[in-house]
């Protein structure tokens, strides 16, 4: 297990000094101080949660990570608050123009977001009860589990590549209505299966520390992520895959950096442009270059900061609704969470279907559209639900979960699965109904591989014991 000692603490703790003067910045300089200033208070809640809870093993604390993470990989969802002078959105018809309403959206958003956080430290803080509890699976090598994953999902992949007809019709899938997608023909299990090679990769890397010296690893890799994409077209997969591969390597060098780790996230970074133009633009029209000619003369990354704050800002759903709300659009009082009990349920195989979660339910209130799903944030949605006062609860909840998880994962750091389920879960997981979603498809896998080696485990002893009581 990786600690932090005081040198990594300080290297951390730095990312929100940095972005602390930043905002300082912002407000005294750019056109927008009160948002700049309610940016500077979201960072300082997460640089001051970060101090308080930066200990020996503060990796395993999903508060600490959740920070961490919005300081990282994740500042692309904030900092276009700060910078961006242009505030429209399209979220919420003709009101997403007036940009004082947008300007207000954004400064409930982040206040809001800070007062949750705020309760998730103290829920983390509350849970002091010691888990002594061990899983079964603490020194188990998952290599040729994790190679019948990986060869699973490679074929998945190409039975897609059959039912779609190619691997453009494959690619432009999300591009076209959900009705005429192949999915509503066959069903989404083959787009899950097709997904599950990265889990394959991560159980193998956190189970056998020499994977990261073999030739072939990085190829494998870069396969399973570049076929989950163009099945899934989920940025969040990439972000995921990138964490588990580096938390592995991390957890069996003891080391934060390196070269080696340095050059792969800056791939990352690429990676996640080109997926975001793929994603916001369509594939289609990235392979005709179909722009304007005033945007192909931009450049990449101008084009991409424009992808990223067209996301934050333009098309976030999230300030759509704090502004809807800010008109009078009622509360939901716990609609959006319905949905969260029939996650495991097909859909055909339910009269009527499931009951809408929050990112259908904001592109239905918004716009009136029921072909698609508009994410929000968890904390939107808590408040949503249930005001000043969801916030607060949703925050205590997230808060003595990650306690309970913490000390889970202090007894059990040496599991594979616990630690694959981990770090999925610091990466996908939110206290809303779309979190649980995106949670739940890796959740299952890992629950069923655990089963799979506690069997396996079970029977090795029971044969072990027979042949012994044979003499």
């Amino acid at each position: 297990m990786i600690e932090l000692t005081a040198g990594r603490r300080a290297s951390i703790l730095s990312f929100a000094c940095v972005y602390l003067f930043g905002a300082l910045i912002a407000f005294l300089f750019f056109e927008n101080p009160l948002i700049s200033l309610s940016v500077w208070l979201f960072i300082g809640t997460m640089g001051f949660s970060l101090a308080l809870l930066s200990g020996r093993y503060a990796l395993l604390n999903p508060v600490f990570m959740f920070c961490l993470l919005q300081l990282t990989l994740f500042s692309l969802n904030w900092l276009p608050f700060l910078f961006e002078p242009t505030l429209i959105n399209d979220t919420y018809g003709t009101v997403g123009l007036d940009s004082n309403r947008v300007e207000r959206a954004i400064i409930v958003l982040k206040l809001l977001t800070s007062l949750w956080l705020v309760f998730a430290l103290m829920g983390n803080f509350l849970w002091k009860f010691k888990i002594t509890w061990r899983a079964a699976d603490i020194g188990f090598n998952f290599r040729n589990i994790a190679l019948i994953i990986i060869a699973f999902s490679i074929m998945s992949f190409f039975v897609l590549v059959d039912k779609t007809g190619s691997f453009f019709e494959l690619m432009i899938q999300r591009e076209i209505t959900r009705e005429d997608r192949v999915a509503a023909t066959i069903g989404r299990h083959w787009f899950a299966f097709a997904q599950m090679g990265i889990l394959g990769v991560a159980l193998w890397a956190f189970s056998d520390k020499r994977i990261f010296k073999s030739w072939y690893f990085l190829p494998v890799v870069a396969t399973v992520l570049v076929t989950g994409f163009i099945v899934s077209g989920n940025r969040t997969s990439i972000v995921m895959s990138f964490i588990l591969i580096y938390a592995a390597w991390a957890f069996s060098s003891k080391k934060l950096a390196s070269p080696a780790v340095i050059a792969m996230a800056v791939g990352l970074l690429i990676a996640l442009g080109i997926a975001s133009l793929v994603r916001e633009e369509g594939f289609s029209k990235l392979q005709s270059s179909g722009y304007d000619a005033g945007a192909r003369e931009n450049g990449f990354l101008e084009k991409l900061l424009r992808v990223r704050s067209e996301r934050a800002i333009e098309g976030s759903a999230s300030l759509g609704v704090l502004m809807a709300l800010d008109d009078g659009m009622p509360f939901l009082f716990g609609e959006s969470y319905k949905s969260i009990a029939y996650i495991p349920f097909p859909s055909n195989l339910l009269d009527g279907g499931k009951p809408p979660a929050a990112g259908r339910l904001a592109s239905k209130e918004l716009a009136g559209r029921t072909d698609t799903a508009w994410p929000i944030s968890p904390v939107v949605e808590a408040y949503w639900n249930f005001g000043v006062f969801g916030v607060v609860v949703s925050g205590l909840i997230y808060g003595l979960f990650s306690g309970f998880i913490y000390r889970v994962m202090l007894n059990n750091f040496d599991s594979t699965i616990l630690l694959v389920g981990y770090f999925s879960y610091v990466t996908t997981f939110s206290l809303g109904s779309d979190g649980f979603y995106k949670f739940f498809g890796v959740a299952i896998p890992l629950i069923v591989f655990y089963l799979l080696v506690k069997a396996l485990i079970w029977i090795r002893r029971r044969v072990t014991s027979v042949n012994y009581s044979g003499y």
